[in-house]
């Protein structure tokens, strides 16, 4: 493989404007002790309110591109940056950030950019330089695939491979390893560990335009040592269109690989661009016909997303969209299990116009017991977008019986990312454009759905990073360890880590400057109790009261105020999916104050609702025979004038005079007492009420 002439992070490019000035722009923006902001009910903020910047200063653009946790707490961050102080000849190269679990950047390499907080060069030249996709093949060794514009050959894209240890050491070699043709441009690349320190790596490339255009999409595995381990790559598509591809890869088990892309095929009765996967042995044998296999029998035209993921037992799930979000599941031996229609995942056909619509950039996370998150965006009318999610389960069964909105709006949203926490919530973060200000093109707003489909901040989400100028391109993480938690928030609630891109701290010349920052949300419950009609209980009354509800917490606290015992039970309507059943055991106290009484719930992690109203506690009758004789006389007349005027805490205040309980002893117990002056009282057995 031909080698371009790379300049390594050996090979600085020295500028007055490089990211060195970081530190002193982090105490402009905001204390550097930690301090806690509600980002909104069923959330809260744990670092800066507005963000810990880790990179400023540096000119130019920069983004995170598939950052990837590093094993030891910490995380890899490969980036695409246009810094200004390169030659004009040059356009984006490829930088890294490494985080501690801190949020500390570490040193990477050994050149001048090597303890730069904005990253280390790995790959740089003229043209363009962008990383694609990161995966740890094996312990301390980090693969990254990069589409590079060579400095030779007509500057036709190329793909690259090379991996590092976490010291930003190279470990393939001096140079980056081409896995593309030197003939042709090369783009869309995907990496997939292979499980023995090499990968599986799938690409596209475009042979020809002229006469006729041509296209395909290849597939090789590489060892270790980044060496080809099949004698040339396989080509997995099957029409000319065959570079027109967004593959995704999954093992199947059994040392081999499925890949899932999107292809239109003009030599077939249907044109249209179609999702197919293929199976390919670990020795690079296609095991399914050739071109693939489609995931459904429709003649819509099929998103260009997909993503194959693998089921358990050597057989792959597809998820993707075709006006509606749905999944396939395939057998090893290639057919379609779940039918020529796939499950469908959207919401059913309704009425509301805006209430469900067109499918498009579906996702898939594996959760820790097998089943699978979706998520996808909607297009909807009048202006309307969506995302939403879905919990499937491998043997197609669909735990929560609708979608999920995690946001929907007339704003506008894109780029959503996903991740999963570590008590398997799904925390989702997007670009949004709600807001009406020109100073605020571009928001980041995140939600987090439980494993029963309850999400965990209002509808809309949250606010994560609201401010001036454009965050964007975001990317969600989970915490190798809990992040400290301040006072009134729990430190075993699920937590988030969002990296972003973040325009609002201008560089040292004030030029455009892009920084990076990060935010943990830490995300408790956002119980919910469905309204109920009043319940009358008289003093000295037990009764049982059955709520409904979600997100209820076994182990829940809840109470009606003084002189009212609750004793709650939460019940799940489902195992794993929404819906809780609240059982209350009340008791009133015979001394309790009559009138309405509100019912709070706090669960175990904080979170809290409550029906206001609930209870109406009235007065026992009996209370008037204050003396408990029976009947109502001056004996009783006697007591309530001894403590007349008294209040609940004073020197001769009784309870048993305090007829109305209201606190005090004064002219409304002596009126009760008076209205059944004379009566005869129906006494409780013992003697008492």
């Amino acid at each position: 493989m031909n080698a371009p002439r790379w300049r390594l992070p050996e090979a600085p490019r020295p500028s007055h404007s490089s990211s060195r000035g970081t530190a002193a722009l982090f105490c402009a923006l905001a204390s550097c002790a930690l301090s806690t902001l509600p980002a909104d009910a069923g959330s809260a903020l744990l670092l800066e309110p507005e963000g810990h910047p880790f990179c400023s200063g540096a000119m130019g653009p920069r983004i995170i591109i598939s950052p990837v946790a590093d094993g030891m707490g910490g995380f890899f961050l490969p980036a695409l940056d246009g810094r200004s102080d390169p030659p004009a000849t040059e356009q984006y190269d490829v930088f890294m950030v490494h985080l501690d679990g801190d949020l500390h950047t570490l040193r990477l390499g050994e050149g001048l950019y090597a303890d730069d907080p904005c990253g280390a060069l790995l790959a740089g030249g003229t043209g363009n330089q962008e990383p694609w996709q990161a995966a740890l093949v094996a312990p301390d060794r980090l693969a990254l695939v990069m589409v590079y514009e060579t400095e030779s050959g007509g500057d036709r894209s190329q793909i690259f491979v090379q991996e590092y240890d976490p010291q930003g050491r190279e470990l393939l070699d001096r140079y980056p390893v081409r896995v593309s043709s030197p003939l042709h441009d090369a783009s869309f690349p995907v990496i997939l560990p292979d499980g023995e320190g090499g990968l599986f790596i799938a690409w596209s490339e475009t042979i020809g335009v002229q006469p006729s255009y041509f296209g395909i999409s290849l597939l090789q595995r590489l060892d270790l040592l980044g060496r080809p381990l099949w004698s040339s790559p396989v080509v997995f598509t099957g029409g000319r269109f065959g570079d027109f591809v967004g593959a995704s890869l999954a093992s199947d088990g059994e040392g081999g690989v499925y890949v899932s892309f999107w292809e239109p095929r003009d030599d077939e009765t249907d044109p249209n661009g179609h999702v197919r996967v293929q199976r390919v042995s670990g020795d690079g044998a296609v095991i399914w016909p050739a071109g693939g296999v489609r995931v459904w029998n429709g003649e819509t035209t099929d998103d260009i997303a997909s993503r194959v993921v693998a089921d358990g037992s050597a057989g792959a799930i597809v998820l993707f969209a075709s006006v509606r979000a749905r999944a396939q599941k395939m057998s090893p031996a290639g057919a379609r299990l779940w039918g020529d229609a796939g499950i469908v995942l959207s919401a059913p056909e309704g009425n509301d116009p805006i209430a469900i619509g067109t499918a498009r950039s579906a996702e898939a996370l594996a959760a820790p017991d097998g089943s699978l998150y979706v998520t996808w965006e909607e297009s909807r009318s009048y202006g309307y977008k969506a995302i939403l999610a879905r919990r499937l389960e491998p043997d197609g069964r669909l735990p929560w019986p609708a979608p999920v909105t995690a946001v929907a709006h007339n704003g506008g949203m894109r780029l959503h990312r996903q991740g999963l926490l570590g008590d398997g919530t799904l925390a989702i973060v997007w670009e949004d454009f709600r807001t009406a200000d020109p100073s605020d093109p571009m928001d980041l707003y995140v939600q987090a759905i439980d494993p029963r489909g309850r999400p965990k901040t209002p509808p809309g989400g949250a606010p994560l990073a609201a401010l001036p100028g454009r965050q964007y391109v975001p990317s969600v993480l989970r915490p190798g360890r809990p992040f400290p938690t301040p006072p009134g928030v729990d430190g075993a609630l699920p937590q988030a880590l969002v990296v972003w891109s973040d325009s609002r701290l201008p560089g040292l010349d004030e030029g455009l400057a892009e920084s990076y920052f990060a935010q943990v949300v830490a995300f408790s419950s956002s119980p919910v109790l469905r309204p109920a009609a009043t319940v009358a209980l008289m003093e000295s009354v037990s009764t049982t009261i059955v709520l409904h509800g979600d997100d209820l917490q076994p182990g829940l606290a809840a109470g009606a105020g003084d002189g009212v015992t609750v004793a709650p039970d939460v019940t799940p309507d489902a195992p794993d999916g929404p819906g809780d059943t609240l059982t209350l055991r009340v008791s009133v106290d015979p001394d309790a104050a009559p009138g309405p009484r509100a019912l709070t719930i706090v669960n175990p992690d904080g979170g809290m609702t409550g029906l206001a109203g609930l209870i109406e506690v009235g007065l026992d009758p009996r209370r008037v025979d204050v003396d408990r004789s029976g009947r109502v006389d001056g004996f009783d007349l006697a007591v309530l004038a001894r403590a007349f005027g008294r209040g609940r805490g004073e020197a001769g205040y009784s309870t048993v005079a305090d007829v109305d309980a209201n606190g005090i002893v004064d002219g409304s117990d002596l009126a009760l007492l008076a209205a059944r002056f004379g009566d005869s009282i129906e006494v409780a057995a013992g003697g008492t009420r």
